[in-house]
């Protein structure tokens, strides 16, 4: 029986800087109906998903932000419940060292307000290439991270902290098994929780082989998952 549904954001439920689609909407309530928990798990802050899952109207969503770094349940704030995974004393001077280096070759980059991770908006590919040759300057104290490249940004994750890991935890303090689960997403980010996932369906994936069902768009997973909750 499926207990708890977990949806990547970007260019899975969303595209980027846009909402989510007023039948996709639809669907997510549907699918909450059937009493099916819902989360979002997003590279974005929980306080971002706040924002976005304010109009969505499901009742009792679940946010994991920052890779994982960060959960919460709810969309209120302060919020009522909140985890943070990631504080690490080892792994946060090496990302303030990363940002300084940044800072210092493009005095007005963007950096989103995080918890903990450390997430770099460049503006263009020069930009891009910049912060690359930062990242192969720096390569060996960068094993402790995770580097995941996205169209418009670059997260750095301290390892073990990830969307499956999350996952795992989130499954622990709701009582439930991975069969329980599903996972839908649409990048390498995403890989860690298909991994926990009883079910994962990947959007337009480069390596289909890493999700159980691949489908076009989240309209479709969300048909999929329906079904399943109706079992």
């Amino acid at each position: 029986m499926l207990k708890l549904a977990v949806f990547d954001l970007d260019c899975t439920l969303a595209q980027h800087g846009k909402g989510i689609l007023q039948e996709d909407i639809v669907l997510l309530r549907r699918l909450e109906q059937k009493g099916v928990r819902i989360a979002i798990a997003s590279g974005k802050p929980v306080y971002y998903l706040c924002g976005m899952l304010r109009q969505v109207g499901l009742k009792a969503p679940i946010l994991i932000g920052e890779v994982g770094a960060s959960i919460q349940y709810g969309v209120d704030l302060p919020p009522q419940v909140h985890f943070l995974l990631g504080e690490s004393q080892a792994v946060t001077p090496l990302l303030m060292k990363i940002k300084k280096s940044i800072q210092s070759a493009i005095p007005d980059m963007w950096f989103q307000p995080n918890e903990v991770n450390l997430s770099v908006f460049p503006k263009n590919e020069k930009e891009f290439a910049i912060i690359k040759d930062i990242i192969q300057a720096q390569q060996e104290a960068l094993e402790a991270v995770n580097i995941y490249y996205y169209s418009d940004a670059i997260d750095f994750v301290p390892k073990g902290i990830d969307k499956g890991s999350a996952l795992r935890f989130l499954a622990k303090k709701l009582q439930i098994e991975s069969a329980e689960i599903a996972a839908v997403g649409d990048s390498s980010n995403d890989y860690p929780m298909f991994e926990v996932a009883g079910l994962s369906i990947g959007i337009r994936l480069e390596d289909e082989s890493k999700a159980d069902i691949c489908v076009d768009n989240c309209n479709e997973a969300l048909e999929i998952l329906i079904c399943r909750g109706d079992k």
